[in-house]
């Protein structure tokens, strides 16, 4: 029997169909995140929150994001005009 597989390895690795991970993972998931978190960095700001929390919040989702985006770039067979639109999400997603 062959050794379970974390989230993270199974995504890194490739094994799994690129456009599931694309669209669930990727944008989908990684959007929600970072659209919630934004969402809560704002009300802790309009709320008196330390501006430092807020942005560590707000920024809290960048290392999943780093990793998606590696994960996107070494994805084997993936056409270039994915990769780019990953690196666009990527820009919107940091800006948001």
């Amino acid at each position: 029997m062959a050794p379970r597989q974390g989230y993270f390895s199974v995504r890194w690795h490739g094994h799994m169909p690129w456009r599931v991970f694309f669209w669930r993972d990727l944008m989908l998931l990684g959007t929600l995140a970072n659209a919630c978190l934004g969402f809560l960095a704002l009300v802790m700001l309009s709320s008196g929150a330390d501006v430092l929390w807020a942005l560590a919040v707000h920024f809290a989702p960048l290392p999943y994001n780093l990793f998606m985006l590696a994960v996107v770039w070494r994805w084997p067979g993936l056409p270039p005009t994915w990769k780019w639109v990953a690196v666009v999400w990527f820009a919107v997603m940091l800006v948001i």
